[in-house]
């Protein structure tokens, strides 16, 4: 009974196999793949490949970040504020003291004033690392042999 059924599995599995063409795209007469076609599908999904190609870009963009450093910085700065509401204020005759010399400071009642008005200011500045110059070309000659080195 039980070689009956092995044999009965067997057959069954020999049929379902013999349905799939096994060896059907060496047999079909198809197009040849030429060298340099297996090259580029090598290479366009090659995973190891595209990894090395964003380290050289980074290694790159990390050059050009540190070519920045040799140039001179513009920093810009505006401040722009106003009162909300004006001030004033009086300074009586003699609040400030009174000498022998001069007479009473201020000599008569003195009544100030500021308006509400905007007011801005406004800073700009330049600098260069000039001490740092030598120690700046030797940055960017160690970061281009790392670009080459992840070419």
């Amino acid at each position: 009974m039980m070689h009956a059924r092995l044999s009965t599995m067997t057959c069954v599995l020999v049929a379902a196999l013999s349905q799939f063409p096994c060896a059907k795209a060496q047999t079909n007469g198809g197009a040849v793949l030429t060298l340099e076609e297996a090259l580029l599908l090598a290479r366009s999904n090659n995973r190891d490949l595209k990894q090395y190609g964003l380290d050289v870009g980074k290694q790159r963009e990390t050059l050009g970040a540190a070519k920045t450093h040799l140039y001179p910085r513009f920093d810009t700065y505006v401040l722009a504020a106003q009162l909300l509401t004006p001030i004033d204020f009086t300074i009586k005759k003699g609040q400030l003291g009174t000498f022998s010399g001069t007479g009473p400071i201020p000599g008569s009642n003195t009544d100030l004033h500021t308006p509400a008005r905007p007011i801005a200011i406004a800073s700009v500045t330049a600098t260069q690392p000039l001490t740092q110059l030598i120690r700046i070309h030797l940055s960017l000659a160690d970061q281009r042999l790392k670009v080459d080195a992840a070419q």
